[in-house]
């Protein structure tokens, strides 16, 4: 399995609405991809700091929701709620307990 991390910067006086606006629209989108496994936001209201972790059946998934337009669409949608730009990171999952 592979994840994708993208750490942000939120707004702090939006991470409420950010929050809800991922599981109510970024969530149901992640679902309907090919090879997504599960998602996780994490996020420290006190800073805005936060994580947005998906989990992808395949390396060949996850990048395809990259090539395919899809990362850059939802990223593009949450991009209001954003004080800097995003840094993507990818990673192979070696222990899942």
């Amino acid at each position: 399995m592979y994840a994708r991390v993208i750490t942000v910067q939120w707004k702090v006086d939006q991470v409420e609405e950010a929050i809800t606006f991922f599981r109510e629209n970024v969530v149901p989108t992640l679902r309907q991809q090919l090879g997504f496994a599960n998602t996780r936001l994490l996020v420290d209201h006190n800073t805005g700091k936060g994580m947005m972790v998906s989990v992808w059946q395949s390396e060949a998934d996850l990048q395809a929701s990259s090539n395919s337009g899809f990362l850059k669409a939802q990223l593009d949608h949450l991009s209001h709620f954003f004080a800097t730009t995003p840094l993507i990171h990818h990673y192979e999952i070696c222990v899942n307990a």
